[in-house]
């Protein structure tokens, strides 16, 4: 009982505060990412079209859109993308066919930092 005596409402709020103002900041955003990458996924069920469209390349697509549109700073990213792949590392010497999958994944990750870097400065 004496933990939650310590424990500051302030901090609380504060918290709160910070993910309120976040979602107000962007809240034309997400609906808009959301449209986006239906469309992506429209596009790729299109006939023909699908034929230069897979799961990856829209994953790639929505990936680079993500930071952009939702303005998602690189740092997270580039932290995800590390603990991704310490998972891959211990994945490597159960199922390779995973690990190399995941590291698709984490390639895919990276490059949506680099991108959100470049055009962020």
């Amino acid at each position: 009982m004496n933990i939650f005596k310590k424990l500051d409402a302030g901090i609380v709020r504060d918290i709160e505060n910070n993910i309120l103002k976040w979602i107000w900041i962007r809240r034309y955003k997400t609906p808009i990412f959301i449209l986006a990458v239906l469309l992506l996924i429209l596009i790729s069920k299109a006939p023909y079209i699908n034929l230069f469209f897979n799961s990856y390349l829209i994953i790639f697509i929505s990936a680079i859109l993500a930071p952009l549109i939702l303005d998602i700073e690189y740092k997270p990213l580039f932290t995800f993308s590390i603990i991704l792949f310490t998972l891959a590392l211990v994945l490597w010497f159960y199922d390779r066919d995973s690990a190399e999958a995941i590291t698709n994944y984490i390639f895919i990750i990276l490059f949506s930092g680099v991108i959100k870097i470049i055009f962020s400065g």
